[in-house]
């Protein structure tokens, strides 16, 4: 009997530990979201065999209309024969994690819209809505790994992030999120009466985060 019991007990254990490898689940502690005035991010961008370069970095504190504390967030779009800066602002409240966009962030009252949402922890196969009006939905798909510029990175997630078809228009991108760094590839697939700017693949050249 006890030999049975000891083989049953080996048993089980080898099944809990590919259970654990095959979830790849990281801690929700080392789940970090980037978020201090200073970080900055480099990316190359890749679109219709063009190469460009992207530019994000964590400029200042700001607030959103309804008074929620955000940091500011500026993105610089680099492309041969004009430069883009866009500005957005991202809100990082316990595991919720919001990116907010905005037509005119000097008009008082002006409303802001959501552009992404993270919700920790993130575990394979877990999925979320942001807003069921426009089918705003974001699902952690897998971990894998992935190789750019700035380096061999494992334990990567996956997502995809969603929009429906709504007055022309739409969005299918592809985020590998890494803990403590963020970003590190993308597939941006965007639709809003045309082409969004950074379209294509992004890839992270480098990055300082404090």
């Amino acid at each position: 009997m006890k030999q049975i019991a000891l083989f049953l007990m080996a048993q089980v254990m080898i099944i809990c530990s590919s259970c654990n490898k095959d979830n790849q689940i990281i801690p929700i502690q080392t789940q970090n979201f980037p978020n201090r005035i200073g970080d900055s991010w480099i990316y190359r961008l890749t679109s219709n065999n063009n190469i460009d370069t992207i530019k994000v970095e964590i400029v200042d504190q700001g607030l959103l209309p309804d008074g929620t504390s955000a940091k500011i967030w500026k993105y610089t779009y680099q492309y041969p024969l004009q430069t883009y800066i866009d500005t957005l602002l991202v809100s990082s409240i316990a595991n919720d994690v919001r990116i907010y966009g905005n037509t005119c962030w000097t008009c008082p009252n002006s409303p802001s819209f959501e552009v992404l949402h993270y919700s920790f922890p993130l575990i394979i196969g877990k999925l979320w809505v942001s807003n069921t009006s426009y089918r705003d939905t974001t699902k952690v798909l897998n971990q894998v790994n992935v190789s750019v510029p700035a380096g061999d990175f494992s334990y990567v997630f996956e997502l995809s992030h969603l929009k429906g078809f709504i007055f022309n228009s739409w969005t299918y991108d592809t985020i590998y999120f890494l803990s403590q760094i963020g970003l590190v590839k993308k597939k941006q697939h965007e639709y809003d009466l045309g082409p969004v700017i950074g379209n294509g693949t992004w890839e992270l050249i480098s990055y300082k985060v404090y």
